[in-house]
Order: C-alpha cells, then sequence, then structure tokens
C-alpha cells in the first residue's frame, strides 16, 4: 500500500458500499473495510461522529487530532484543481494508521469524473468548481454532498485559509499552464509515436485512432485552460502583488 502499514484498515468510500454512515445531510455515505474485513468499524464511526458532529475549538482539535492534515489538504488542493466532483464524499479511500494514536488520511480512488467530464445531458465540459466545493458540495452545475472528512476539515478557519493559499501557489507550480500543457504534449507524443510503430508493423492505417488521440488531449488542453481562468479570477490576491496607488 505504497509504503504504508498493511495491517492498518482501508475503508472504501463509495455510494454503493454497505455499510451506511449515519449523519443528517446524506444518505448516500456508506464505507467497507477493505483490509481487515472481519473488524469492528468503531475507528471510522469515532473519527466521523468526532470531527462532524463537534463545533468550534473542539471540532478544530478533533480535526488535527485524527487527521495527518497535511495529507487532507492535499487531497483537497488536488481535488479542486482537476475538479474530481464526484472525489469528496463518495470515490475515495480512508485509511487508518495501526500505530497507537495513528492518523487517518485521504486516498483517491476512481478518477473519471475528472479534468472537467461530467454526466451525459449536461453541459460539454465543468471548468467551474468553486474553492468551497470541498466544504458544502455546491458547485452550480454539479453539486454533490458535503464530504465526511471534508467538510469537518474545510469548516476549521486557519485549515481552509492555508488551503486557499496553497491552491494559489499550485496554479503556479505543480499546476501551472505550461508545466501541464507540455506533460499533455509528452503523453501524446509517446502515443503518436507508438501509432506510428503500429501502422509500419501491421502495414494498416490507424487514422481513426489518431484523430481519437488528438480530439482527447486537445480537450484536457481546453480544461487546463479554462480552469485556470476561473481559478486565477476567483483566487484571492496576496497582499504581497497589490498594486500601489
Amino acid at each position: 500500500m505504497n509504503d504504508r502499514d498493511e495491517s492498518g484498515n482501508l475503508y472504501k468510500i463509495a455510494y454503493n458500499e454497505g455499510i451506511q454512515w449515519p449523519n443528517p445531510w446524506s444518505n448516500r455515505i456508506r464505507y467497507a473495510n477493505q483490509t481487515n474485513l472481519d473488524a469492528s468499524d468503531d475507528d471510522i464511526l469515532e473519527m466521523l461522529n468526532t470531527i462532524n458532529f463537534t463545533t468550534g475549538e473542539e471540532q478544530s482539535t478533533a480535526v488535527r487530532q485524527y487527521l495527518v492534515t497535511e495529507k487532507v489538504m492535499a487531497y483537497s488542493i488536488a481535488g479542486v484543481l482537476m475538479c474530481n466532483w464526484d472525489g469528496f464524499f463518495n470515490n475515495m479511500f480512508l485509511y487508518h494508521d495501526p500505530m497507537p494514536g495513528g492518523q487517518w488520511e485521504c486516498i483517491p480512488w476512481d478518477l473519471d469524473k475528472t479534468f472537467g467530464y461530467i454526466d451525459p445531458g449536461r453541459s460539454n465540459m465543468y471548468t467551474t468548481m468553486p474553492l468551497t466545493f470541498p466544504l458544502d458540495g455546491r458547485g452550480g452545475e454539479v453539486s454533490r454532498e458535503p464530504g465526511p472528512v471534508s467538510r469537518a476539515f474545510h469548516s476549521d478557519a486557519q485549515l481552509h485559509e492555508e488551503y486557499v493559499r496553497q491552491v494559489r501557489q499550485a496554479v503556479d507550480g505543480l499546476f501551472a499552464e505550461e508545466r501541464l500543457y507540455d506533460l499533455v504534449e509528452e503523453v501524446e507524443t509517446f502515443l503518436n509515436e507508438d501509432l506510428n510503430l503500429l501502422e509500419q508493423y501491421a502495414g494498416v492505417s490507424q487514422s481513426r485512432r489518431r484523430q481519437q488521440i488528438e480530439k482527447s488531449y486537445e480537450t484536457m488542453r481546453t480544461f487546463i485552460r479554462l480552469r485556470h481562468n476561473y481559478l486565477r479570477q476567483n483566487l484571492p490576491v496576496e497582499v504581497g502583488n497589490w498594486s500601489i496607488y
């Protein structure tokens, strides 16, 4: 499990799993233990109930006690950058470190509804996920129930402020437009070169497949451009970048 202790509890969070977490805002938050099938689920119930059914300073303390805050924050940042709108109340794993006092972290699963993809019947591309989506699940055209972890995490004003700061940093760093365009072009070039070899070997034109590659990677470029435009319009400007009049 990527250097994690394999004896720890790993819960899959998905709407179609067997056990429902009782809460007042959603009947679709369900889970199942993937590693210790006969173990009690007391640990996940304790964590979810404590971080969600407390308020104020008590909630802030609970969030820091139960969660690996830097990893939960990284999950939110990545999810918002790629518009992972189905990945906060659903489609994720929660891993519990089995060490005494061990904390919890979020791990992504099933990233099909990212990079602008939404279900058929809606607009062609979703690029306007607000920064508050992990808190309340409200996203305009695409909305979901609040996430069982992200709701509590982003209710802490200090953690949410740091999350916004790191999103702004990522827009000019790991998620910088030119950096992503280079990565997209690298993979697209690799696929086309592989397709060239296939055509030479089989002696058959693969024009349809080439068009699929071109369309897919142009769609990714479009998402990157539109998502950047939205984020830059909605991220607060750092004080150091204010114009001096």
